[in-house]
C-alpha cells in the first residue's frame, strides 16, 4: 500500500529541517550586520559612473514595485516546496541561506554609494526604515535568480517560467530605479547560479527528508 505524502507541518518541524532555517536566518542577521559596518567604516563611498543609467531613463518611482517581485518569488518558492517537494525543504532554506552567508561577506569588500547619492535606500523598504548599504552583489537579484534557478523546469513549466519573469521584472526595475549597478545585479545572478547550480544541486539527496 502505497505512503502518504510528508505532511507539511511534519516536514517543517523535522531537524534537518529546522537547523536548515536557523543557517537561513542566521546568514540573514549576518547580512544585515555586516551592512551596518559599511556605513560605520566607509561613510563617504563613492559613486561611479555605469554605461546602463546612460543608456536607460531614470524612473525612481519604480523603486515601490521592486519589493513586490521579490515577494511573488518567494511565496511562488513557498508554493513549490510545500505542494510538490516537501522532502527537500531543508534544501531550499540551507541553499538561500548559503546564497546569503557569501553576499554578508562579499558587500564589505569594495562598498559603494548608492546610485542615487542617498545614504539609505529606495522604494517601498524606506516605509519600512530598512537601510541597505552593501551594493556588490545585489541581494534581491540574487535571491530571485536563487528561487528561479531552484525549480524543477522540467517538472514544473509553470513555476519555472512565472519564477522567471519576476526575477527578469525585477533586474529591469532595479536598473531603472537606480537601486543598484548593473555589476550589482550581473554579480546577484553570479552568485545565485555559483551557489544553487554550481555548488549545492548535487547534494540535494543529502538534505532528502525521510520517513512519514
Amino acid at each position: 500500500m502505497r505512503k502518504p505524502p510528508l505532511s507539511w507541518h511534519r516536514a517543517l518541524t523535522r531537524p534537518k529541517t529546522l537547523l536548515s532555517i536557523a543557517v537561513l536566518v542566521g546568514s540573514t542577521f549576518a547580512s544585515f550586520a555586516l551592512n551596518e559596518l559599511i556605513q560605520w567604516l566607509y561613510p563617504d563611498r563613492p559613486i561611479v559612473p555605469d554605461l546602463l543609467f546612460t543608456l536607460l531613463p531614470e524612473v525612481r518611482a519604480l523603486g515601490f514595485v521592486s519589493e513586490p517581485f521579490v515577494f511573488v518569488s518567494i511565496v511562488l518558492l513557498l508554493w513549490y516546496m510545500f505542494r510538490h517537494d516537501r522532502r527537500h525543504l531543508p534544501f531550499y532554506f540551507f541553499t538561500v541561506g548559503i546564497g546569503y552567508a557569501l553576499r554578508s561577506v562579499l558587500i564589505v569588500l569594495t562598498p559603494l554609494g548608492r546610485p542615487t547619492g542617498a545614504i539609505d535606500t529606495s522604494g517601498a523598504a524606506i516605509l519600512l526604515g530598512i537601510r541597505q548599504y552593501g551594493m556588490f552583489p545585489s541581494g534581491h537579484t540574487m535571491l530571485v535568480a536563487a528561487i528561479f534557478f531552484l525549480i524543477d523546469g522540467k517538472r514544473h513549466p509553470g513555476f519555472k517560467w512565472a519564477t522567471g519573469l519576476a526575477c527578469v521584472a525585477e533586474m529591469i526595475v532595479l536598473l531603472l530605479c537606480r537601486g543598484h549597478y548593473s555589476i550589482d545585479i550581473v554579480g546577484g545572478v553570479a552568485l545565485a547560479y555559483l551557489v544553487v547550480v554550481t555548488w549545492m544541486a548535487r547534494y540535494k539527496e543529502r538534505f532528502r527528508l525521510v520517513g512519514d
